[in-house]
This record gives C-alpha cells, sequence and structure tokens, in this order.
C-alpha cells in the first residue's frame, strides 16, 4: 500500500522514486507520476504514463497493451478491453482470467459468479477451465469462504472437479474455510463425511 511519509511516497516501508508533487494512487497497487507508472512501488518503464489508466483488479491499460500486474499483456485489445470483477477480463468475444485467455469463454454472455467459477449461455469456468458436462441451468456457488465450492442438480464440484458420492441436493460446507479451521464437508444424503 502507498502510504506518504514527509515529502517520500513508500511501499511497504520501501521509498518509491517519484515525483511527489505529481504522484497520485490510481488503484490496483498502480500508481503515477507526471513521468511513470508504478505498479507495487516498483516503476514500470515502458507504460505509457500519459494514455495509461486503471481498468479494475490487477488491470491497467495504455494506448499500446493491457497490463496485468504491472506487467505487459499483448493479447487482449487496449481499446476494446474491459475489467469484469474477480480478475476477470472482456476483450470482444475473447474473456481472460488473469493473463490466461479462457478458451471456451463467449465473451458477450460472460458472467462471473465468484472469484473463480464463472459462466457464459454454453459453459461453467472454474478459473480458465470448462466444466464438462455440468447442468448450466442449475449451476450455482456455494457460499464457502474460499470460493472453491460450486453444485448442479446432478453434481458438487471442489475446484470445478466433480466430487465422486456427493449428493448434490444435501450437500453443504461447515465451518469457516481457511488457513486454521478445517473443511468439512457434509453429504447427509450419502451419509459420508469428508474432510478436505
Amino acid at each position: 500500500m502507498y502510504r506518504q511519509e514527509n515529502n517520500e511516497i513508500l511501499w511497504a516501508g520501501r521509498k518509491v522514486h517519484c515525483d511527489f508533487d505529481t504522484f497520485e494512487r490510481l488503484g490496483g497497487g498502480y500508481a503515477r507520476d507526471r513521468d511513470h507508472v508504478f505498479f507495487w512501488g516498483w516503476l514500470k518503464e515502458r507504460i505509457d504514463v500519459v494514455s495509461f489508466r486503471y481498468l479494475g483488479g490487477w488491470y491497467g491499460v495504455d494506448k499500446h497493451s493491457v497490463y496485468h500486474n504491472g506487467n505487459r499483456f499483448t493479447k487482449p485489445s487496449p481499446e476494446t478491453s474491459e475489467y469484469l470483477e474477480h480478475d476477470f477480463l472482456r476483450d470482444g468475444a475473447q474473456v481472460f482470467v488473469g493473463k490466461k485467455r479462457i478458451a471456451d469463454a463467449d465473451g458477450s454472455s460472460f458472467e462471473p459468479l465468484n472469484r473463480n467459477y464463472a459462466r457464459d449461455a454454453s459453459n461453467a469456468f472454474y478459473t480458465s477451465k470448462t466444466i464438462k458436462n455440468c447442468d448450466l441451468n442449475s449451476f450455482r456457488v456455494l457460499g464457502d469462504s474460499l470460493e472453491l465450492y460450486a453444485r448442479d442438480t446432478r453434481r458438487v464440484y471442489y475446484c470445478g472437479k466433480i466430487i465422486k458420492g456427493a449428493d448434490s441436493q444435501s450437500f453443504v460446507v461447515e465451518g469457516k474455510v481457511g488457513r486454521v479451521t478445517k473443511i468439512i464437508a457434509t453429504m447427509t444424503a450419502s451419509r459420508m463425511v469428508s474432510e478436505l
């Protein structure tokens, strides 16, 4: 995070070598002064400072390229790229998560569901991977805090992969998901308890 201390700008305690008077925070770790663009406090020399703008998430764009995490990303067009949310970017018919193109995604109907799952008119996705043969009409994400679970009327998914033996009608995620607590997934109908 950028912060001002005396007449200096710092990122994570490290001095950012910038023009203090023209420095501005843009969002997502991006900032600029009259001559340069910065990401996480590091100078990004090849970004056009005049045309650069923050798109959202970890994305920025200038007249030449799209940038993700401050790094040039040449596939999407800078003129038509649109940040959706949760690190998803649409460029007309193409969709990207991070810098990876989602091969089967239809840009016109693509919709992020959370930071990991998304859908379009024909498919559901876990990050950049297509979830094969899911029931798209009933596909829903579950409310775990890491956003790893989803289900449809026939199956339960963990990280986009089918959990064998899980009953989609009774499957719930119990407890908080995180480093300290365990994930306990209870499948009542099949009377299985799986510690993941």
